[in-house]
């Protein structure tokens, strides 16, 4: 029995990202969007070697260090 009211799965691609700065969309879970330039790779790797020389010269936050207050416990027995 067809479901009422319901759109049929295949009418449309389902968005897993988009762009909130330009209309870029994808549904690959590996592509990766330079939000400065809007430019797109299928790859982190490709990502990555492109904020070396990104034309719009995006702000990258430095990496925090983990804070290690007491060392990690071992629960014996």
């Amino acid at each position: 029995m067809p479901r009422r009211r319901q759109p049929e799965a295949g009418l449309r691609t389902p968005i897993t990202a988009s762009c909130a700065g330009c209309d870029a969309r994808w549904t690959d879970s590996a592509t990766t969007h330079c939000g400065s330039c809007h430019q797109s790779w299928p790859t982190v790797e490709g990502f990555d070697d492109h904020l070396v020389d990104c034309p719009a010269h995006p702000v990258i936050a430095a990496r925090r260090t983990r804070r290690v207050d007491e060392p990690d416990r071992v629960a014996i027995g």
